[in-house]
């Protein structure tokens, strides 16, 4: 009896590392570009400047998980060259220009005017920023910021800066070729049911589904919404999975997600069996 319990546990813990580890690698995949190469380039006679996507530099693990741009100058002068952030611009998720945030700056007072970053002459330095509009505040989580998703696959980025005294501009369009799958939605802990759920996103970042493992049931768990997820709204869905590790169930429900996904109130059915879940964020 106890050796059964044991190789039931070892099962369980294997189950549970290889979604866990699967689903992992679908949210933080990387967009048309590996972490060694960059999505643009641009270079005149000022200016060498290389972009790329990087995960956000914060101690928060749902915060690491957003990525955000990391742009690199390289200045090719013999003088210094000045970069305005005020003036510098990228397109946002929702396809609009949104003054670029750099890292460092404090976001409650991410409307105040930035330092400008002096680059001196020959020298080169990296910056992570994040347009404006992707900076939220929740009276539940505080800051955070909102990685760049792949639902706008054309996006422009102007880089204002200053050298002599005189104003110019680097101008980029960037096009993703692929999908960027930035970990959209955070993950979830239920009750009572005991589940840890990672999300499912579509090939436009939007959340599609939950998956992961019940503790209670003992078996997976996979709910898919009828549209992407909205937060502060009522979202229906369809589920199946397994009881026991091998009976099968499905079933159908609603829930209500808050404005910042940070608490879900699911109401479901296992068969015709009604259930009430709890699920709270990370």
């Amino acid at each position: 009896m106890v050796g059964k319990k044991i190789i039931l546990a070892v099962f369980l813990f294997g189950l549970f590392s290889t979604l866990v580890l699967a689903q992992s690698a679908t949210n933080v995949s990387s967009s048309v570009t590996s972490e060694d190469k960059y999505i643009a380039t641009f270079e005149n006679e000022d200016l060498q400047i290389l972009v790329e996507l990087q995960h956000y530099g914060s101690t928060n693990l749902i915060q690491m998980a957003q990525k955000v741009l990391k742009i690199t100058f390289v200045n090719k002068r013999e003088i210094p060259i000045k970069i305005i952030w005020d003036e510098s611009v990228f397109t946002d998720n929702n396809g609009k220009p949104a003054r670029l945030i750099k890292e460092g700056q404090r976001f409650i007072v991410s409307d105040q005017p930035q330092v400008p970053s002096i680059l001196p002459p020959g020298e080169r330095a990296s910056f992570l920023a994040v347009p404006q509009s992707h900076i939220t505040y929740s009276s539940s989580s505080g800051w955070f910021v909102t990685g760049i998703s792949g639902n706008i696959r054309k996006r422009t980025l102007m880089i204002a800066y200053e050298i002599n005294n005189v104003k110019k501009y680097a101008k980029m369009e960037i096009e993703f070729e692929t999908v960027i799958v930035s970990k959209s939605a955070p993950d979830r802990l239920t009750f009572p049911t005991l589940s840890y759920l990672s999300p499912v996103s579509n090939t436009q970042g939007e959340t599609i589904g939950y998956e992961g493992i019940s503790f209670v049931f003992l078996g997976y768990v996979s709910r898919n919404y009828y549209n992407p997820i909205k937060t502060g709204s009522w979202n229906n869905s369809w589920q199946w999975g397994t009881i026991a590790l091998f009976v099968p169930y499905i079933g159908i429900g609603t829930e209500y997600v808050n404005n910042d996904n940070s608490f879900t109130f699911s109401l479901y059915t296992t068969y015709i069996l009604p259930i009430i879940d709890f699920a709270f964020s990370f």
